[in-house]
């Protein structure tokens, strides 16, 4: 559902949270928690079970995730059923159950013209804010479900492509180590790692356009990215053709290619495959000491690095400050600066009046732009 975050710094993490969509007039599409409340309050009182406790010693199902069993029957829709998978259950028409970490899950059997076929809803624990995720995936297709913050809980959400079953799934990534090998091949679910960096296959589902609606039809491969356990993005490839995409730090000073070099999406998303490769590159232009060094936005993908002959790097960024006082309301330019150098980051604060030295440089604004020197 989405989600309104307001930061001075806005983060490159990872896709917002889920949104729902409903092709009805365009009031509602803006509304959407308003839009599931009336479908909730519309029907009948569900019924609660709690799934089994997973038994001691029970292993998570590897990432990887199996096809569905042809011609499967969907469970009954009055009782929350477990499948011979403790790690696997079957979400069911007007049902709602407790997954083992307290996660309430429901689907909603609403059918829209033109639209989805059911809805699907999983309320996160009171630690985690009383959060919902929503999905609206059709048949064929999964998805991994994130809280509020965008944080991935261990259940992936499928559905056969035949039967339209939902399941929900655990989430246990399996890794693979780019730097074994030039490529290497993913099932959904899996992780690729190299160099701190790691990029996660979480979804095959329908492409979103620019307000959140996402028209069935056209069927993309969700990868997100992290460096240090930090989120660097997440890109909606199209198959099947091969593509590139370059993950980067929120600060920009860290950048990885991934190049999907042949994929198949499969009618059940759990037998898709891409086949990648990826590394970490270098685009900071280098610049001379004295050099007038331009501010960029800080958050944007276009946002420049700049390296040093000596190994220092940099990103110089202007945004505003604001407050309110006697005189009213009054705003200034602000100038930042983050650096790195021998292996450390660090952010510098400017100001139109001062120069600071950090890390054996010296750092000066002049008319709105940087200027660095090496310390004598």
């Amino acid at each position: 559902m989405g989600r309104l975050q307001v930061t001075r710094k806005p983060e490159l993490g990872p896709k917002p949270h889920r949104r729902l969509r409903v092709i009805v007039p365009s009031v509602l599409v803006r509304y959407r928690p308003l839009v599931v409340g009336c479908l909730l309050a519309c029907r009948s009182p569900l019924q609660t079970s709690t799934a089994p406790a997973l038994p001691p010693g029970a292993t998570p199902a590897r990432a990887s995730l199996p096809a569905p069993s042809a011609g499967a029957a969907a469970p009954s829709p009055s009782v929350a059923q477990a499948t011979e998978e403790p790690d696997e259950f079957v979400l069911a028409n007007d049902h709602e159950f407790k997954l083992p970490d307290g996660t309430l899950a429901r689907r909603l059997d609403v059918s829209i013209p033109g639209g989805p076929d059911g809805y699907f809803l999983f309320e996160f624990p009171a630690e985690h804010g009383h959060s919902t995720f929503y999905s609206d995936i059709p048949p064929g297709d999964a998805e991994l479900i994130e809280d509020a913050s965008g944080a991935a809980w261990p259940w992936m959400l499928t559905r056969d492509a035949e039967t339209g079953t939902a399941r929900v799934r655990r989430w246990a990534p399996h890794a693979a180590d780019l730097a074994t090998s030039a490529t290497t091949s993913l099932r959904l679910g899996d992780r690729a790692q190299v160099l701190g960096w790691s990029v996660e296959w979480v979804g095959v589902e329908p492409k979103g356009d620019d307000q959140g609606r996402r028209p069935w039809g056209t069927r993309i491969a969700r990868i997100r990215s992290f460096r240090h356990g930090e989120p660097t993005g997440a890109w909606e490839y199209a198959a099947p053709k091969p593509a590139e995409h370059d993950f980067v730090t929120s600060n920009g000073l860290h950048r990885f290619q991934l190049q999907v070099v042949a994929a198949t999406l499969a009618p059940d998303a759990s037998g898709s495959t891409l086949v990648v490769a990826g590394r970490e590159v270098d685009r900071a232009a280098k610049v001379a000491f004295g050099t007038l060094v331009k501010p960029g936005v800080y958050g944007s993908p276009d946002l420049r690095a700049y390296a040093f002959p000596d190994g220092l790097r940099l990103v110089f960024t202007k945004g505003k400050s604001c407050g309110i006082g006697k005189a009213g309301c009054k705003c200034s330019e602000t100038f930042d600066t983050t650096i790195e150098f021998a292996g450390t980051e660090d952010v510098l604060a400017l100001n139109d009046s001062g120069v600071v030295v950090a890390a054996g440089h010296t750092f000066a604004l002049r008319a709105g732009n940087l200027v660095v020197t090496a310390a004598p």
